[in-house]
């Protein structure tokens, strides 16, 4: 490989990666990664959620426990001293704020406990009761500096006027207190009373659910992104190997390079593979036959031409009247053997080219039998028997003259390859779907290493037997290769059976009047019996 060959493959593979970074492979890792992380994110937010959630029915339940039983007590008894002093004791083991006393500072909660409780967090819960105008009738305890604050006060009054509620607050030291305010309603009188509990072990609880949610996050994302771009990687690899061998095939010209599959694989990756080598095999095939096609048209063309030119440069060097007759005959000769296979090549490149045939309703056994006609003197002159076989009137749709040319080919053939007193036979045969042309010989017959190859352009069973001059291919190798391009387009097929030393026989299948969806195999040969009629006189 030359160096600027080479320097085209390395930027062309190059290239293809950046495409694929830029586009499948990186779009195909975004949406795995971005698709995973959502979910991730999705279920964070869930488990974040529902966990303050949980804590926060944790807390709201307490509160509401703690709020009936205070609701049923007061609910049988009023708010006099005396009540209130048994509400102190009962739920706070102290002596209460008694009415018109504010400046009281008696204990409320037992004395084992009193010098402890000092804030909200300490002391779990607090307790308050008000009046209907909203001055404080008792509390437990009585000794949280934090809730005796005019701040904190403030805050516990504003929430009367929401009515029954749970609402949060923040403290004067920034902690959040979660308070629950109910009625009290009697007929005789009517106050509030509002329970009030720290957050502050709930928040501690979720900050450290917070910052772990977020780390594992993060390092779920990240180890996401690496095995996003390994497993991409590791998927778009073939597909990577079969681009950068589609680019080193354009550069270095050479379809004989294969893609190298795994024949046990047959994910997606695995069938381009395949697909791409058999197409890598159809070309070369294909490039092979238009070289050799070239080759042999070249070589067969280039005899003419020299014997031409021969007897040209003869009549020069010598005007002798026997010379120049003989002369002539071989440049006539020569000239018109050219003039077939040009033709010859002409009918096969449009058959490479794809042209369509016109097809008209037309007699087939009229076409045979003119065939016949036209063949039997030449057969006579080698001493060979030309005879009809099985002969039924069949209508079919395709194109005289090269369903002519066709058929005449294989029966100039058959008379070319079979030795004196030789017998060939024509036959048409009308089936149900399929109408049969059968040309049949008992000359030299086909090897079977060679059957497969009769159709050939170019090819010949024997290379160094005699050319001969039939009427239809002149010996050029072209004459079956333009019977197959001509059956096959006319939805037709032609199949071969020969056996060394006991003759060949050629079978045309074409549409009749029926209309079949695709050609028989060779399976089906022997579905449709000929019917024996006599041989039609000529």
């Amino acid at each position: 490989m030359s160096c600027a060959n080479r320097n085209r493959s390395i930027q062309a593979r190059s290239m293809t990666e950046k495409s694929l970074r830029s586009s499948i492979r990186f779009r195909l890792m975004l949406v795995y990664v971005g698709s995973i992380c959502f979910t991730l994110i999705l279920f964070a937010v869930v488990v974040y959620l529902s966990v303050i959630h949980n804590l926060e029915k944790e807390v709201d339940d307490d509160l509401a426990t703690r709020a009936q039983q205070a609701r049923d007590f007061f609910a049988s008894h009023g708010f006099s001293n005396q009540e209130l002093q048994a509400f102190a004791q009962t739920y706070g083991g102290g002596t209460p704020i008694l009415k018109n006393e504010p400046d009281s500072k008696q204990s409320s909660i037992p004395a084992d406990n009193a010098l402890n409780r000092s804030d909200l967090s300490a002391a779990l819960t607090y307790l308050q009761l008000v009046d209907k105008e909203g001055r404080l009738l008792e509390q437990l305890p009585n000794n949280l500096t934090i809730m005796n604050q005019p701040s904190t006060q403030k805050l516990l009054h504003d929430r009367l006027k929401l009515g029954q509620n749970y609402d949060y607050i923040l403290l004067a030291d920034n902690e959040r207190a979660r308070v629950y305010t109910v009625p009290l309603d009697r007929i005789d009188n009517k106050g509030y009373l509002q329970v009030v509990r720290s957050f502050q072990e709930n928040d501690a609880i979720i900050r450290g659910l917070t910052w772990p949610i977020v780390l594992a996050s993060a390092a779920a994302f990240f180890l996401l992104g690496l095995f996003g771009w390994w497993i991409t990687r590791r998927t778009f690899s073939p597909i990577e190997d079969i681009t950068e061998t589609a680019y080193r095939i354009g550069v270095n010209n050479d379809l004989a390079e294969r893609i190298a599959t795994d024949p046990g694989s047959n994910d997606e990756v695995s069938r381009l593979g395949r697909a791409f080598n058999a197409m890598l095999e159809r070309l070369e095939k294909s490039f092979k036959a238009q070289k050799q096609f070239i080759a042999d048209s070249s070589h067969e063309l280039r005899t003419p031409l020299t014997v031409i030119r021969g007897n040209v440069d003869l009549l020069k060097r010598n005007p002798d009247p026997q010379n120049q007759a003989e002369s002539l005959q071989a440049i006539e000769r020569e000239s018109a053997r050219m003039q077939r296979l040009v033709q010859d090549l002409l009918l096969l490149a449009q058959a490479d080219a794809r042209q369509t045939v016109d097809l008209v309703p037309l007699q087939l056994d009229d076409v045979v039998l003119e065939v016949f006609k036209e063949t039997r003197v030449l057969a006579d002159q080698r001493g060979q028997h030309l005879k009809l076989g099985n002969f039924e009137p069949v209508t079919v749709e395709g194109d005289r003259d090269r369903l002519k040319r066709a058929i005449l080919n294989l029966v100039d053939n058959a008379i070319k390859y079979t030795q004196e007193q030789g017998e060939i036979s024509i036959s048409l045969i009308a089936g149900k779907q399929w109408a049969r042309v059968v040309v049949a010989d008992n000359g030299l017959g086909i090897e079977a290493r060679e059957q497969p190859l009769v159709f050939d352009r170019f090819y010949r069973i024997d290379k160094a037997r005699q050319r001969t001059q039939g009427i239809a291919g002149g010996g050029t190798g072209l004459g079956l290769a333009i019977v197959k391009h001509i059956v096959e387009a006319h939805g037709g097929r032609i199949s071969l059976e020969s056996e060394t030393g006991q003759g060949t026989t050629f079978t045309i299948w074409l549409k009749n009047s029926s209309t079949a969806a695709l050609p028989p195999d060779d399976s089906s040969e022997g579905v449709e019996e000929p019917v024996q009629t006599a041989e039609p006189k000529s």
